[in-house]
């Protein structure tokens, strides 16, 4: 699995009422599953709620030169469940598509794969949508994913989950009102409460670089820290749009954020 190290900021969102969290995963650079080198199947976990148990796998499975297939799999002993079509494979969404318990067919594949090998090849990104139980619960989400046209590959790029229960979400959608946490597969963490920007670097070495600029490109606040653990306040910024620059050795990412007052 490739881990994100130096992508230290997604998306950053926050308003003043706290009305429901998303968790999302930025997968950086973006993870190619192929089973050409080995000539067998190789999978991707998808652990939507980061607990160490993969509720969700991508797979690509090379048959001896002869054929190629991609498969999307409910772990055995998970309560996942996934979207489907008539024929059985993962329902291929758009960008905003609603996925809560008003959506047919839910089904968990644990006894077989689905396959995505005829529908799904050379669409570009689409989504598929999902959703787990626990703690008596149904928890919503989304993985996105792009098939190959050659069926040799996928990619998976990212995945989020409503944090609150019984709660539906947006494919694609990564931000909701309230507090924004973003959590990397090495540890890393970003939480953005109250007006306060946490990045937690899960103890990574170098400098890291921030800088915060509005949508006129005038710069209002810039620092670099080299420390674990950053804080840096928004309260003295006025409401609009803002982005913020992170650089870390040859990596760099502008995002976009909000501020409501």
């Amino acid at each position: 699995m490739k881990t994100i190290i130096t992508s230290l900021v997604i998306s950053l969102f926050f308003m003043v009422t706290a009305n429901s969290e998303i968790i999302y995963t930025d997968i950086v650079p973006d993870t190619v599953v192929t089973g050409v080198p080995v000539n067998d199947i190789v999978t991707f976990p998808i652990d939507l709620d980061k607990d160490g148990n993969a509720e969700f796998y991508v797979g690509q499975h090379h048959y001896d030169n002869v054929m190629d297939a991609v498969q999307f799999f409910c772990t055995q002993y998970g309560t996942g469940e996934v979207l489907i079509d008539g024929n059985g494979q993962p329902l291929k969404l758009a960008p905003d598509a609603q996925i809560d318990v008003n959506q047919s067919v839910w089904h968990d594949s644990k006894s077989n794969s689905m396959d995505m090998s005829t529908d799904w090849p050379g669409l570009g990104d689409k989504f598929i949508g999902l959703r787990f139980y626990k703690n008596s619960h149904w928890y919503y989400g989304w993985v996105r994913v792009n098939v190959a046209s050659d069926v040799k590959s996928v990619k998976v790029k990212d995945f989020a989950y409503q944090k609150t229960p019984e709660t539906g979400i947006k494919a694609g959608e990564t931000e909701k009102t309230g507090v924004t946490e973003i959590l990397y597969d090495n540890g890393a963490k970003i939480i953005v409460k109250n007006g306060l920007i946490t990045i937690n670097r899960a103890k990574q070495s170098g400098t890291t670089e921030i800088l915060l600029f509005n949508n006129l490109g005038m710069i209002v606040a810039q620092d670099s820290f080299d420390s674990d653990e950053y804080h840096l306040t928004t309260e003295s910024l006025l409401p609009g749009v803002y982005f913020c620059r992170i650089k870390s050795g040859n990596f760099m990412k502008t995002q976009k954020f909000l501020k409501i007052r």
